[in-house]
């Protein structure tokens, strides 16, 4: 079990403030603690976005969830000049249906690792969690949340132990920092060879993807959420299962097979999936705006935050800096 984010959340846009957070987030230094992160609050009008991106400068191990938009600001054709340094994420807040043309074209033509670096967050609010890009400092005070690796655990029936672990780690840092502790995002999400895809086909007994696969991933969140309340931890943001399909070796390769398809993925969504996730598809303006609309459906239905993350490609894969090689998915 690792922490995979310790996300510190600040509602401030002043340098010093934020310098004082990073400052304190490097004296962590636990193997446990695999990422320390910054998320600031939405954007506001009278912030220059120029000046939020340098705080980027401020250290370049540390994650930092910048720029945060409502669809409707006319700022969002900007954003991807926000994402010229390596560490710096942003989010765009879609509540209705109003942007897609000016949300397709954007996603049409950012660079592929830039994309990997923002998200449509569909929702009513913008969400809190430590997970980026999604992640904003929506929040009266300065604050800290974590997210856990914890797939070997889950595999072992062990969640409940490695969430309880988990929230008493991120309670001490949150100690330690001067920060109000939030709690866990308890989603149950891949990195590499430790696959949720692989949890939902042994679970299963079958390969991805069979219309099956719905009740299986809907019984994972059951134990997702049985384990929050056993361990008493407070599940904020997203805390479902997650299948980001670059960081799923599984996901990859049923993807790279043809068996997991752009329309598996989407209907995965409806039955309490965290989103669409870190795939690749073709940099089509119609195509993307259908994807940003089934989304938008899929939120409709569950109220509750779902994001997106997609990857523009030419055709064919796309090669990223941090994930490797990345496999179209096809429709």
């Amino acid at each position: 079990m690792k922490l995979r984010a310790l996300t510190a959340h600040i509602p401030a846009f002043d340098q010093d403030a934020v310098a004082d957070v990073v400052w304190k987030l490097q004296k962590v230094e636990d193997e446990i603690v695999w990422t320390k992160r910054v998320a600031l609050a939405p954007l506001p009008r009278s912030e220059p976005m120029d000046k939020v991106v340098e705080l980027a400068d401020l250290n370049k191990e540390v994650l930092f969830s910048l720029v945060h938009l409502d669809s409707k600001d006319p700022r969002v054709t900007e954003v991807p000049k926000a994402l010229e340094p390596e560490n710096a994420y942003a989010s765009i807040l879609v509540r209705r249906l109003d942007d897609v043309d000016k949300l397709s074209k954007l996603l049409a033509e950012i660079e592929p690792d830039k994309a990997s670096r923002l998200s449509l967050t569909f929702s009513d609010y913008f969400v809190v969690t430590p997970y980026f890009p999604s992640g904003t400092g929506d929040v009266a005070l300065p604050s800290l949340s974590a997210s856990v690796l914890y797939v070997s655990e889950f595999d072992r029936n062990q969640e409940v132990q490695a969430l309880a672990k988990a929230d008493e780690l991120a309670k001490t840092y949150a100690r330690n920092l001067g920060l109000k502790y939030l709690g866990l995002d308890v989603s149950l999400s891949p990195w590499k060879e430790e696959s949720v895809g692989r949890v939902i086909e042994q679970l299963s007994g079958r390969k991805l993807f069979e219309p099956s696969h719905l009740s299986t991933v809907l019984e994972i969140n059951q134990r997702v959420f049985k384990a929050a309340v056993l361990a008493q931890v407070n599940a904020l943001g997203f805390s479902e299962v997650m299948l980001p399909v670059a960081e799923d070796d599984v996901l990859t390769q049923r993807v790279s097979e043809g068996s997991l398809r752009l329309r598996d993925l989407i209907s995965l969504s409806f039955v309490c999936v965290a989103g669409l996730d870190m795939i690749a598809v073709r940099a089509d303006r119609d195509l993307l705006a259908s994807i940003i609309k089934a989304m938008y459906a899929v939120y409709y239905v569950k109220r509750r935050p779902v994001g997106m993350r997609v990857i523009p490609t030419p055709g064919g894969d796309v090669v990223l800096k941090k994930f490797g090689r990345v496999v179209e998915t096809q429709m």
